[in-house]
């Protein structure tokens, strides 16, 4: 007999638990108090912080269409962003279709998007141009835009060969002074020690890295040895983490 009251209210309770529930999920969109608090707002012209209240019902709810119509609105009429405002609109009628407010919506699309067409520089737009005219500029903007982006390509390759070769021509020129610099200390009497021929070989300050340059390569060079790889990656040891970490064009500190 107890039990069968605790089933009894137990099943009250649940009943009471879904209408609370579908109390909470039926309440209409305009009815919710950042709905109204935007429509307050838009009334008293903050625009900003009414267009904040109507977003923060889009968060809430994904079946805000009310709010993305008002927040369509605001930006294409107080804020002249056709984008956003066409983002919101299209939100519309994802989320009712066959509203009676559909074709209108459409046509704010379309206005919007005549709008954003003028907006760009360089071009003008009639007052009776139809969507395909809008489409056609569209494609001509794109269009043109790829050809820049191909341009800009173009233009950093020409760059960076003229970068590599003004660097190959500079390490030959250095690379030869520095040889004859060498052969000029090697006619000098034997009597002369190692560390005094060394120190008189006039080496270049800065050496600019070509492809296949390692620290060896590098150090026969510019000191006709490879075993003075050390102490050029010691003298550029704040660019270099290790001995392979090379970049073309990089210039290296000759000590």
């Amino acid at each position: 007999m107890k039990s069968l009251g605790l089933y009894f209210i137990l099943s009250i309770l649940a009943i009471l638990s879904g209408c609370k529930e579908n109390s909470i999920n039926v309440i209409d969109e305009t009815e919710e108090p950042h709905y109204r608090r935007g429509q307050s707002l838009l009334r008293d012209g903050r625009d900003k912080d009414a267009l904040e209240a109507f977003l923060k019902v889009i968060d809430k709810r994904k079946d805000a269409a009310e709010s993305h119509v008002e927040a369509g609105r605001i930006h294409m009429d107080h804020f002249n962003d056709s984008i956003n405002a066409i983002y919101h609109f299209q939100k519309y009628l994802e989320i009712k279709p066959d509203s009676r407010q559909a074709e209108l919506l459409k046509q704010l699309i379309r206005t919007a998007q005549k709008k954003y067409v003028k907006s760009l520089p360089g071009y003008f737009f009639e007052s009776k141009a139809d969507q395909a005219s809008i489409d056609e500029t569209v494609m001509k903007l794109k269009a043109e835009n790829e050809k820049l982006k191909i341009q800009l390509v173009t233009i950093k390759d020409k760059l960076k060969k003229k970068a590599l070769d003004y660097n190959r021509l500079k390490n030959k020129i250095e690379s030869a002074a520095s040889r004859k610099a060498k052969n000029k200390d090697k006619k000098k009497p034997d009597s002369q020690s190692d560390s005094t021929v060394e120190s008189n070989t006039e080496t270049p300050p800065f050496y600019f890295v070509v492809t296949g340059d390692t620290l060896s390569k590098i150090s026969s060079k510019v000191y006709g040895t490879t075993s003075r790889w050390r102490e050029i990656f010691k003298a550029n040891s704040d660019q270099l983490e290790n001995p392979h970490d090379l970049k073309i064009g990089q210039k290296l500190k000759i000590p």
